[in-house]
């Protein structure tokens, strides 16, 4: 019984929360990295009431000469928004003092604020039946 338990556990958690076999890839090309240490993390959000709270797809990655590349896979078309963020010690949380951001981070469009997270509104793109190419820098 306790491996059974197990096993559907690890099915629910190695099942990616974009898990389809078609659609389009959304490459983000980041830029501007202060340094290469630690790693990039990002989320693709597919709709406002997620937006900066629950990922479609996130995805980590190193970086190299202060640049780094995001890929998320099979995107069906829709209206997606992403944010990404420059986690330098690995500690995989954004960090914050005070509520203001430490760690450098960036979302489609260039969308910012200065007391609050970015609207949706102002980041989200359409998704297609293309590729896509996004780019961002710190």
């Amino acid at each position: 019984m306790i491996l059974v338990l197990l096993a559907n556990c690890a099915l629910i958690f190695a099942q990616a929360p974009n898990d389809f076999t078609t659609g389009v890839t959304v490459t983000c090309h980041v830029t501007g990295y202060a340094s290469d240490d630690g790693q990039t993390r990002a989320g693709l959000y597919n709709s406002p009431e997620t937006w900066i709270k629950t990922e479609f797809g996130k995805y980590t990655t190193t970086i190299h000469n202060n640049k780094a590349t995001i890929i998320f896979h099979n995107v069906p078309p829709g209206e997606y928004g992403v944010s990404l963020y420059h986690d330098a010690n690995k500690n995989n949380d954004f960090d914050r003092s005070w509520g203001i951001p430490i760690e450098d981070y960036a979302v489609s469009n260039n969308a910012k604020r200065m007391l609050s997270a970015p609207r949706w509104e102002d980041a989200k793109f359409s998704v297609g039946t293309e590729d896509l190419d996004i780019y961002f820098s710190f």
